[in-house]
C-alpha cells in the first residue's frame, strides 16, 4: 500500500494517507474540519535544462600581451619626438605593435579578455612610428636642402672663379695682405731689344705685397714656385685661346738675383715679386694670371685679367 501527502484545504496542515483514499473527505488532524484528500501533481524539470528568464554577464579580464603593447608604446612616445634619436623609438613601437596585433587575435579567438588594451597600445604604437618618422624625416629634408644650397653657392663660387668671374679691379686684399699688378718702373733686359721696358703684354709682371696689418708678419713663398714642392705653389698664364704660358725666371734680367724663395713681410712694408713668362701671343682678348693664396697664408687664389689692351699703367686685377 502505498502513502501519498497532501495539505489541509483549511489550515494547510500536511495529512498523511493511504494512496487509495485519494478523492475521499477526510477529518483534519490538525483543525478537526472535513478536507477532501487527493494527490498534487508535481512536475519535475529537466536537469539539463537552464533556469529561463536569466541574464548571464561574463566579465573579461584585461589582455597581458595589450597591456605590454601600451607600455612599449608608451616609452616610444617619450623620445619618438626627438630628432634621429628618435629613431630608436620604431623598432620599440614596433614590438609594441606586434604584441598588440597578437593580443587583438587572442581576444578575437578566445574572448576571454578584453579588446581595450591591444587596441590602445596599437594606436600608441602606430603613433610613435609615424612622429618618429616625420620629424626625423623633416629635419632630414631641410638638412638635404641646405646641403645643396651650400653645394649651388660653392658651384656658383667656383663658376665666379672661371672666366666669367673674373674682375678687373687695381687691388685685392685677403685679410691684412693686398696685393697689386704695378707697370714695371724698371728698365728690364727684353731680348732682342734692350732698349724697350717689359710689360705685361710681353709676359712681364711685377707685384707690389703690402702687409697692412699693425703687429703681424707675413711669411710669404715665392709664386715662382719652388724645386720641391708636392703643392700647386706657382703662378700660371693663360688667354682666351687656352694657351698656357711657363714661367720663365731667367727672362726677367735678374731682377729675381739675391732674392730668397720665402721672405718675411713685416708690418706696415711692402715687397715686390717679378715674374716673368713666356710672350703671349698677339691675337688674343685677355691674360689670365693665376696666384695662389697659400703662398702667403691666404686661401684659394688670387685671379687678375688683363685685357690685351692694357699698357703697363692701366692692368686691372680681380680677387
Amino acid at each position: 500500500m502505498s502513502e501519498a501527502k497532501c495539505s489541509c484545504q483549511f489550515c494547510n496542515g500536511h495529512i498523511s494517507f493511504p494512496a487509495e483514499m485519494a478523492g475521499q473527505m477526510y477529518a483534519c488532524p490538525h483543525c478537526g474540519l472535513e478536507t477532501k484528500l487527493f494527490i498534487p501533481n508535481i512536475t519535475k524539470a529537466p536537469a539539463n535544462s537552464p533556469p529561463k528568464n536569466v541574464s548571464v554577464e561574463i566579465k573579461r579580464g584585461a589582455n597581458p600581451l595589450g597591456i605590454a603593447s601600451l607600455v612599449l608604446g608608451i616609452s616610444a612616445c617619450v623620445f619618438c619626438w626627438i630628432p634621429f634619436l628618435g629613431l630608436l623609438a620604431i623598432p620599440l613601437a614596433a614590438i609594441g605593435l606586434l604584441l598588440a596585433v597578437i593580443g587583438i587575435t587572442s581576444v578575437v579567438v578566445g574572448k576571454k579578455s578584453s579588446l581595450a588594451f591591444p587596441s590602445s597600445g596599437a594606436v600608441v604604437c602606430i603613433v610613435a612610428i609615424l612622429v618618429a618618422l616625420f620629424v626625423t624625416g623633416g629635419i632630414s629634408t631641410l638638412i638635404a636642402k641646405h646641403e645643396i644650397q651650400s653645394n649651388s653657392t660653392n658651384q656658383k663660387t667656383e663658376s665666379s672663379s672661371g672666366e666669367e668671374g673674373w674682375s678687373k679691379s687695381s687691388v685685392v686684399q685677403q685679410g691684412d695682405f693686398q696685393i697689386q699688378i704695378e707697370p714695371i718702373s724698371k728698365e728690364i733686359f727684353y731680348p732682342n731689344n734692350p732698349s724697350r721696358i717689359a710689360t705685361p703684354n710681353d709676359g712681364f709682371f711685377t707685384i707690389k705685397l703690402s702687409n697692412l696689418s699693425k703687429t703681424r708678419k707675413i711669411d710669404f713663398s715665392t709664386w715662382r714656385g719652388k724645386k720641391f714642392s708636392t703643392a700647386r705653389d706657382y703662378a700660371t698664364l693663360t688667354d682666351d685661346n687656352g694657351n698656357v704660358y711657363k714661367l720663365d725666371s731667367e727672362s726677367t734680367g735678374g731682377q729675381n738675383n739675391g732674392r730668397e724663395d720665402e721672405t718675411s713681410i713685416y708690418p706696415n712694408s711692402d715687397y715686390e715679386e717679378f715674374l716673368s713668362f713666356e710672350t703671349p701671343v698677339q691675337n688674343r682678348k685677355w691674360l689670365h694670371l693665376e696666384l695662389p693664396a697659400e703662398n702667403f697664408g691666404g686661401s684659394g687664389m688670387i685671379r687678375f685679367e688683363i685685357p690685351a689692351s692694357s699698357s703697363p699703367a692701366t692692368v686691372q686685377s680681380s680677387p
